[in-house]
């Protein structure tokens, strides 16, 4: 219970008219990243109005040139297409109506890399002053954006396949996926040609392929397109959450929607890659709100709150693994048997399901712990200082990195609970960009925590979305190569790019 000077101070930060929760007397700082400060004329208070107005629809005719590009031809913007080719049913329904672009393939991996960089640019500028503008206006360019990638061929990952692979294994193959190689099985279906973990027990967590065994039953296509599907819903929940969580907090749920909503990484190559962190983070975003809620609810409706708020982050954490190191912090902050009672009872439940369908076999995720991306931060950092990539002893210091992490922020959360969403964003952030296997759609588990946290955790969260931006740009290798920056050439480079290719198949 907070203090009575603490309370008159959250009191007295409340907006006129508005009587703030108890606990969020520490949110009177502006939005995103700076006060928008009224001009010396207003000529030039209207600029930012302006530059707002100009980069939403920009941003939504720079994804659809983008989706253009993917759906031109086969390439390597589109997973699979290189060797399957690229049909109307992966295309998608744009594709048949988008103009075709004939490019090499360094012409397209230029295109592709500027027209990402444009769509940051804009992102940053839509963010910055979304309350300038109506919120139907960013609400509408982020469903049309979101929409456009959904209608478009997935991008840049073959993890879609990967899904409805493992799914068709256990359900048409009969056989376990967290005990079978894929090499080890028929090699029947579309879907085993398409993915690319074949030599690896499934990474996923189990609820992902139980949800994904009854869609492979129905074909490649239509799985494809239902994963789509669940995966737009899930994003346009997930922004719903943060957008009624901003309100909880006295924030402006417009920008913080946008900070998250259109961001690349986000839209581009996590939801137009069709990636099922989408998902998760939708019920971690949901578990948050829970718990924001249920502090101004009635105490009944307040404990069902809590309870159903530990059981979305077990759900979460069943679908994957790495969710659990939202609860930690969570369950501090939560101070509630209810809600612990909510997680046990769930992950329980959902654990005796998965030892009902896969016995007592989990995910293989020290495997794929045990691979480098040679795109990953550590990775480029280890080369940078001239190791030739990331050694073992920078593995292990980055695990240790991260222990130490998880403990300062647990800490942090117990000395100031009105701090847990921005401690909860800073853990993840250093999960993000210390992992020896990282993608860029990472950088989702970040963006809601940071636009509902600190100034500082956005800056930190932008300025990680922008460093991941270029070294997953299509043109990275080559423009790399270009001014004498080549991790892959190294022993360490090497042996990464070998043992990918082994799990590949």
């Amino acid at each position: 219970m907070l203090s009575a000077r603490r309370t008159a101070a959250a009191l007295s930060t409340a907006a006129p008219g508005r009587t703030l929760l108890p606990g969020e007397g520490s949110f009177s700082e502006p939005p995103l990243l700076a006060p928008d400060l009224p001009g010396p004329s207003s000529r030039a208070a209207g600029v930012p109005r302006i530059a707002a107005a100009f980069a939403l629809p920009l941003l939504v005719i720079l994804v659809l040139a983008l989706v253009a590009l993917e759906s031109s031809r086969p390439s390597f913007l589109v997973a699979g297409s290189l060797s399957a080719g690229l049909p109307a049913w992966m295309r998608g329904p744009l594709g048949e109506v988008l103009p075709r672009f004939r490019l090499g393939p360094s012409a397209l991996q230029d295109l592709s890399s500027w027209l990402l960089i444009a769509i940051f640019a804009c992102y940053l500028v839509a963010a910055r002053w979304a309350t300038r503008l109506r919120p139907s206006w960013t609400l509408a360019a982020i469903a049309a954006a979101a929409s456009i990638v959904a209608l478009g061929p997935p991008f840049d990952s073959h993890d879609v396949f990967n899904y409805i692979n493992y799914g068709h294994m256990a359900a048409v193959d009969h056989l376990n996926p967290y005990s079978t190689i894929p090499l080890h099985g028929p090699h029947a279906g579309l879907s085993y040609a398409l993915s690319d973990w074949r030599g690896l027990l499934s990474p996923y967590g189990p609820l992902l392929t139980q949800l994904t065994e009854p869609l492979a039953t129905l074909g490649v296509a239509t799985a494809l397109w239902a994963l789509k599907l669940l995966d737009v819903a899930a994003y346009f929940v997930m922004l719903a959450l943060v957008w009624r969580c901003a309100k909880l907090l006295g924030r402006s749920p417009t920008t913080a929607v946008a900070f998250v909503g259109l961001n690349p990484l986000a839209l581009v190559w996590a939801l137009g890659g069709v990636h099922y962190d989408v998902l998760v983070m939708a019920l971690v975003v949901g578990g948050v709100y829970l718990c924001l809620s249920a502090r101004a609810a009635p105490i009944g409706d307040a404990m069902r709150r809590q309870l159903f708020a530990g059981a979305a982050f077990a759900f979460a954490v069943a679908l994957k693994a790495p969710a659990l190191l939202f609860v930690p912090i969570v369950a501090l902050r939560a101070r509630s048997r209810r809600f612990l009672f909510g997680l046990g009872t769930a992950g329980a439940g959902l654990a005796a399901v998965s030892v009902a369908s896969f016995g007592l076999h989990g995910p293989a995720l020290g495997k794929q712990d045990n691979l480098i991306s040679t795109h990953a931060p550590a990775d480029v950092v280890g080369y940078l200082l001239g190791l030739g990539g990331e050694t073992h002893g920078m593995h292990l210091a980055l695990s240790v990195l991260l222990v130490v992490a998880l403990l300062g922020c647990c800490a942090w959360t117990w000395r100031s609970p009105d701090d847990w969403l921005t401690a909860a964003g800073t853990l993840t952030l250093v999960f993000v960009t210390t992992l020896s296997w990282t993608v860029p759609w990472y950088v989702l588990w970040v963006l809601p925590f940071a636009a509902l946290g600190s100034r500082r955790l956005r800056w930190a969260t932008l300025a990680t979305s922008a460093c991941f931006l270029i070294l997953f740009a299509p043109a990275e290798p080559r423009l790399a190569a270009r001014i004498g920056l080549n991790p892959y050439s190294t022993q360490i480079g090497q042996a990464a790019g070998r043992a990918v290719a082994a799990f590949g198949g």
